[in-house]
């Protein structure tokens, strides 16, 4: 009877080893797999969020740059718009308020950009202002209405170097005009400080020189 139990304890000692030494197909015991499942799945989901975090810098990076490239188009377009105008009214008195106008017509469907300065100066060779004594600055975000059909500016420019009256338009002697726009740019997705970007963009013309016709007498006919 003693060998009986003796060998009915070795045996189910051997089973219960047995059970705890079952393995898995890396060869491992199984009793540790849980341990390193949870492990396995946490480091996954870390690896998958940073993954995830930078996919979406990427994006807004992309959507950002994107749209500061598209409406720089519209801003260079409202400078030209700007000093088109200028070129054309010369140094009539309603010039700047007709150039602001142009420049704010040409930006009215561009919410992320906002005017900081419109500046109107006399360019030299190489399209820079010639000092700051042949300027006019208007600050902030000027605008132009017309009260009793007078057009009249928001803003008072300051300085004002360079008024529609000193404004050549002789022929073969006439200024060019620059028009230069500074504006802040507001990112859509602003991913550092405050999201905004400054800039400024130009656009010089020459002004329409003003040609008065020559009189040219006419012979009196005989008789």
């Amino acid at each position: 009877m003693k060998t009986s139990s003796s060998a009915n304890g070795t045996a189910q000692h051997r089973e219960h080893r047995e059970h705890r030494e079952q393995r898995g197909p890396t060869g491992k015991p199984t009793h540790g797999w849980p341990r390193n499942r949870r492990r396995q799945r946490g480091q996954a989901l870390l690896e998958f969020s940073a993954f995830f975090v930078l996919i979406l810098f990427l994006i807004a990076g992309v959507v950002n740059v994107g749209g500061l490239l598209n409406d720089h188009v519209s801003i260079i377009y409202a400078t030209r718009q700007g000093a088109r105008t200028g070129a054309v009214l010369g140094n009539q008195a309603t010039a700047d308020c007709a150039i602001v106008s142009a420049v704010n017509a040409a930006l009215s469907s561009v919410p992320n950009v906002k005017v900081t300065e419109i500046i109107i100066y006399a360019a030299g060779a190489d399209g820079q202002p010639q000092g700051s004594g042949s300027e006019t600055i208007y600050q902030g975000d000027p605008t132009c209405s017309f009260a009793g059909g007078t057009p009249t500016l928001s803003e008072s420019p300051n300085p004002n170097n360079y008024p529609p009256s000193a404004r050549r338009d002789d022929p073969f002697d006439e200024d060019s005009l620059g028009v230069q726009v500074n504006y802040d740019y507001s990112f859509q997705f602003p991913l550092l400080g405050s999201g905004a970007f400054h800039g400024a963009d130009y656009t010089v013309m020459p002004i329409n020189p003003m040609v008065l016709p020559t009189p040219v007498s006419v012979p009196t006919p005989a008789g």
